[in-house]
């Protein structure tokens, strides 16, 4: 069967209408509550590895190393923290299959919110591209503040450490990690009993 130049062109018109009907249904407009963000919760600290610490959650069994904050103040209205962290269940702190990024950008607009994207370059090569995951936002009316998520292989976060440069990009803002920045990651790799 021999499609004509007609056909071609509507079908074509059809898959580019479904294409963006796709599209703009996975990336539908988020809310912002006003109410206060969550708040945090507070596990006593079992040890501590340099930034990192390691804190005990009792009532679940588990263990939760994390990171000191990494970040940039992008001006005096907008700033980026990221933390990185992981669970273990029981009493030791074994090696997990993946480390989360919980990224908490500030801003006075929606553009944390609205562009997830987040990238990694490793001595100034691409290394990860991928879309955040959306955890909340609030807002006080003037400052939005989010919370997102990146979950990264437990392999791909020791190549991270290792690097000699390290560049974040979430949204359009890039910076890269201070050598404090790099510590604290390597920090965390060290609560692995």
């Amino acid at each position: 069967m021999i499609l004509s130049h007609k056909h071609v062109t509507g079908l074509a018109t059809f898959a580019l209408v479904l294409v963006c009907s796709f599209v703009s249904f996975a990336q539908e407009k988020i809310e912002i509550s006003e109410e206060p963000p969550p708040v945090a919760a507070n596990f006593p600290v079992l040890r501590k590895v340099g930034s990192a610490k390691v804190m005990t959650w009792a009532a679940k069994n588990q263990l939760i190393s994390e990171s000191g904050f990494v970040g940039v103040t992008v001006s005096q209205d907008e700033w980026i923290n990221i933390k990185a962290r992981f669970v273990t269940e029981g009493s030791s702190v074994v090696r997990p299959s993946a480390i989360d990024l919980d990224i908490y950008p500030s801003s006075t607009n929606r553009k944390y919110v609205d562009d997830r994207d987040f990238k990694i370059e490793l001595d100034d090569k691409p290394f990860l591209s991928t879309t955040s995951k959306f955890q909340y936002a609030n807002t006080d009316g003037h400052w939005i503040g989010a919370a997102l998520k990146v979950s990264i292989p437990y392999a791909d976060f020791v190549k991270i450490s290792k690097a000699k440069s390290v560049r974040f990009q979430v949204g359009t803002t890039s910076f890269p990690l201070t050598e404090k920045g790099m510590q604290a990651l390597q920090d965390l790799l060290k609560t692995i009993e």
